[in-house]
């Protein structure tokens, strides 16, 4: 049963009298989310058909559509379905309802179900529909968040909250409403994890997909017209329909939509103790690090090594507690910084400036831990700032009596942990505070977003956003990941750092340099050798002295276009390297004075190949194969392989193979089996007579215990035949 919708305080002054020399347009929209409970009671109490089902929707009544909007809409509408990427605070929210508006008036029989990922925000669209529609409350039903509605002759629109949506949406449009569903997925990045993913399974006709960033993690190429298509392909993809429309932050404000702001970045020190244990744990770090490459056979990555090391960290073997120890020492630092004494300082110095001594002003203070917040809440509290708290460990009641206190002005200051970051128009907020953030591009911008959406009625008393980061740590990758002068607008971007004598000194850049994508580098200014000036990332391959490359499931590269002896030349062995995702720059990492250093090495000339199981060579006999002869890899993948090494030890030659204890040798003379030592015997002559003809084998292959073969440019080839194999001790 659902539950009565909460009672709103009563308005006080009429709409006239609280906005005399402004129309309703979208700005104003994001800018009277408190007049909500008020609209709602004069529909109430002046709209007497207010409980009846209006034959046409309007749900924009209160809004004029912007340039973008209107023509977002006409894309929509030739698929109807699509996703729309959008900058937070541009209006998305209007403009799905200017969708619903007009696709009513096509489909008659219209439903539609919006999911969103919060509870926040499901009371947020709850209120933008009945603030901005001519639709009654009992019109809208809600799924979560302690509601439990379904689409009904009655309820016409429900919001869903998205854990909920992905187990019960489906069972809750009856079979003829899904002939007429719109399928609304809003902040829809949310909705690509493979448990949420079921909300997919709801039969709809028409879809419509909202995000600021429908990016899932960051490891895609920057470059749009790629991941554009990347993204089509991917599950909200092929669920939502493709971008149909891109607004970022600098567009949004060049075309008025979001207002002018500056962002203030501040590198904070450490003090002694604090840069001394930071020390100790990034030795530690870097020592497991070096550990866990050690033991383990693939190569781990900054793209995915946090999810490599979260999988070791399950078993029960050497590696898993490696893995263990570095997400406990990474995660020791992390928390290191987020406490660190002098953000705390700060922060209440900038509250000083503009809050403590304007009575009109209010910020947001946004944080990573919880724990970090209600101390941060506890300490304003006893500097008598008026400000409340908000995060995921409080319960309901309290968070929503809290968000609405700073939407009613009777907060000044809101401390936010992570679950404020999507979701919660902010009403008229004069600062932003990040006083730590991850670092990801993605949730940074999502952050700035939550300050940008205002008016101000000074146009020269702009928005300020502060940004603190911890000076000479990992805290300052973030501006390593994205050209933030870029992003916003160089103009818009100051970079202090706090001295000795905490005063702030300005500086002229940022404290890391942007990393170019490989679309931005200009390869005709490079030669191979060179330090690669992008980022080291790609698909990952490895080579050997026999010219074979592999990629990371040791499949063979049938094309190898001799990169091995290139790659040797730039790294000085062989070894991995890593081809980029679209232009295929070939490039390698060197270590070179306690430092890794990117270096070029050359750009493939077409993708590389791996061997593909085909019809098996009908005239293909073992027993008429001669030496160095090469072997088809269709025979091959059919044959189980045991890797054997040819080596000296003690000053003569050996056949060797390799196990968790350490290497074992082929018995000749000593054998057990006198045949099978013979086939040592035999074995180690071919191989010592092919050494004398420089064809120097030292890795090798013995397949199904008859047949000795080796790799050599991507190729199988043929040393010998022995019977039975070889016998270790």
């Amino acid at each position: 049963m659902s539950k009565d919708k909460p009672k709103g305080n009563s308005f006080k002054l009429s709409l006239k009298k609280e906005f005399p020399d402004h129309a309703p347009d979208t700005k104003k929209h994001w800018d009277s989310n408190e007049i909500v409970e008020k609209e709602t009671n004069i529909n109430q109490a002046n709209d007497t058909d207010a409980q009846m089902r209006p034959v046409e929707w309007n749900m924009t009544k209160n809004v004029n559509l912007y340039k973008w909007q209107q023509e977002c809409m006409e894309r929509w509408f030739l698929e109807k379905k699509g996703t729309i990427k959008v900058v937070t605070g541009a209006g998305k929210t209007i403009l799905a309802l200017a969708i619903i508006e007009s696709l009513k008036k096509q489909i008659t029989e219209l439903v539609v179900a919006i999911v969103v990922p919060t509870i926040v925000l499901q009371n947020q669209w709850y209120n933008e529909i009945l603030k901005n529609s001519n639709l009654s409350d009992n019109m809208i039903g809600r799924l979560g968040g302690g509601y439990d509605d379904n689409i009904s002759d009655e309820k016409r629109i429900v919001i869903a909250v998205l854990k909920s949506a992905s187990e019960k949406l489906y069972k809750k449009i009856p079979e003829k409403a899904t002939e007429n569903l719109l399928l609304i997925v809003d902040e829809c990045h949310r909705a690509g994890a493979k448990e949420m993913s079921k909300i997919f399974n709801t039969k709809r006709k028409f879809n419509l997909g909202l995000s600021a960033t429908p990016e899932r993690g960051e490891s895609s190429s920057k470059h749009n017209e790629q991941y554009n298509n990347n993204y089509s392909n991917s599950l909200l993809g092929r669920e939502l329909g493709p971008i149909i429309f891109e607004l970022n932050v600098k567009q949004a404000l060049a075309m008025g939509i979001l207002p002018e702001f500056e962002i203030i970045h501040i590198g904070i020190s450490l003090n002694n103790n604090e840069r001394y244990r930071y020390r100790q744990l990034s030795r530690a770090i870097r020592k497991l690090d070096k550990d866990i490459r050690n033991e383990s056979d693939r190569r781990i990555t900054g793209e995915n090594m946090m999810a490599m090391l979260r999988s070791y960290a399950k078993e029960n073997d050497s590696i898993g507690m490696l893995a263990r120890q570095y997400i406990h020492k990474t995660n020791e630092r992390k928390q290191l910084l987020y406490k660190a004494e002098s953000r705390e300082k700060v922060i209440l110095k900038i509250l000083e400036k503009h809050i403590k001594h304007n009575p009109t002003s209010r910020g947001i203070i946004f944080h990573e831990s919880i724990e970090a917040v209600m101390n941060l809440h506890k300490k304003l509290l006893t500097e008598n700032y008026p400000a409340v708290v908000e995060n995921s460990k409080l319960p309901k009641t309290v968070r929503r009596n809290n968000i609405e206190s700073f939407r009613n002005g009777t907060a000044r200051v809101i401390v936010s942990a992570r679950s404020l970051i999507e979701g919660f128009n902010v009403p008229e907020t004069d600062i932003g505070i990040i006083a730590a953030s991850s670092t990801s591009v993605r949730q940074r911008i999502q952050t700035l977003g939550r300050v940008l959406r205002k008016t101000k009625k000074d146009a020269d008393n702009l928005s300020k956003i502060y940004v603190l980061y911890a000076r000479e740590t990992v805290d300052e990758n973030i501006y390593m990941r994205a050209n933030w002068e870029q992003i916003l607008g160089a103009k818009r971007n100051q970079y202090y750092i706090i001295d000795q004598n905490n005063q702030m000194i300005e500086q002229s850049e940022p404290p890391k340099i942007p990393i170019p994508s490989e679309n931005e580098i200009n390869i005709n200014e490079l030669v191979p050798g060179d330090v690669y000036p992008g980022e080291y990332k790609g698909n990952e391959y490895s080579c050997d002295s026999n010219g074979n490359v592999f990629d990371e499931n040791k499949n063979v590269i049938v094309n190898p276009q001799g990169i091995t002896e290139l790659v040797k030349k730039v790294k000085g062995s062989y070894g991995r390297f890593k081809v980029s995702f679209q232009k295929k720059y070939v490039i390698v990492l060197t270590r070179e004075q306690n430092n890794w250093i990117t270096r070029y090495v050359t750009q493939l000339q077409e993708n590389f190949k791996i061997s593909q199981i085909k019809d098996k060579d009908s005239n293909f006999s073992w027993d008429e194969v001669f030496p160095l002869e090469i072997v088809p890899n269709d025979i091959v993948n059919d044959l189980k392989l045991e890797t054997l090494f040819f080596k000296q030890k003690h000053g003569r030659a050996v056949i060797a193979r390799k196990n968790k204890k350490g290497e074992q040798y082929a018995r000749e003379q000593n054998a057990l089996n006198k045949d099978l030592g013979e086939n040592a015997t035999k074995l180690i002559n071919n191989l010592k007579q092919l050494h004398e003809q420089n064809k120097r084998i030292t890795k090798f292959f013995l397949a199904d215990n008859r047949y000795i073969i080796y790799l050599e440019d991507g190729k199988y080839r043929h040393i010998c035949k022995i019977n039975n194999g070889l016998e270790f001790p």
